[in-house]
């Protein structure tokens, strides 16, 4: 929560309010759904899903409570409409820097993000980008000829380089079968599909795809881009 900020609220006759006091509030809310949301990754149940859920209310009141009262949360981020446009090119950035041609696809409803060419073969690459605390909604890679970047902007000022996850179909799939996810899916909280996406049957509230994922978690994967030369050769 670094980048939410207060400033001092509009003068309202006889009422003196403490954004500090507010804005420590917020922070320590955001703070709390982030470790219960650690616990249930350690050990999801029906008791850790609801207290993660009942904290990320409880942000959110305190949020509400710090804007209501003049509080304002600084729009620093890039722009929700251009995040995705922006790992693009900086993943095709970094591909054409190593000397691999990289050219990006058009579209909205796309499933390939960039094209990657050489002598010897071809290949697709998927990217998805975040500046906040986790890439919401990650279906993961499957298939042939393809890997997926996960591209990371959070805390990072104009001026510096966002970071860089390289996953193959074959690291997401023991990524999946492994950790909290293959918990989900062996206690049947969630289930993957063919493709190995993990999708969330929600009783009266649809299907959810898709899982939540945080730089921890993808470490592994940081900065391979050994993966796609070594494809390409």
């Amino acid at each position: 929560m670094s980048k939410e900020k207060g400033t001092k609220p509009a003068q309202k006759t006889g009422q003196k309010v403490d954004l500090a006091v507010l804005e420590a509030n917020m922070n320590a809310a955001w703070a709390k759904y982030e470790e219960l949301w650690d616990v249930y990754k350690a050990a999801s149940n029906d008791e850790t899903d609801t207290a993660q859920k009942e904290a990320y209310k409880v942000y959110k009141a305190a949020k509400k409570a710090f804007t209501n009262a003049g509080g304002v949360i600084e729009e620093t981020e890039i722009p929700k409409e251009h995040l995705s446009l922006a790992g693009e090119y900086a993943v095709a950035s970094e591909l054409c820097r190593r000397g691999i041609y990289a050219q990006l696809t058009l579209g909205t409803r796309k499933k390939t993000d960039i094209l990657v060419d050489s002598d010897k073969a071809m290949l697709r690459i998927q990217v998805k980008s975040k500046q906040g605390n986790g890439w919401p909604s990650c279906r993961g890679v499957f298939g042939k000829n393809i890997m997926l970047v996960l591209v990371d902007y959070e805390g990072k000022t104009l001026e510096q380089r966002p970071d860089f996850y390289v996953i193959t179909p074959t690291d997401w799939d023991h990524f999946v079968h492994s950790g909290w996810i293959a918990a989900d899916a062996k206690s049947g909280r969630l289930r993957l599909d063919a493709e190995n996406c993990p999708i969330w049957d929600k009783t009266g509230r649809g299907t959810y795809k898709g899982v939540r994922l945080t730089s921890d978690e993808v470490e592994d994967y940081k900065e391979c881009w050994d993966k796609i030369e070594t494809f390409l050769k």
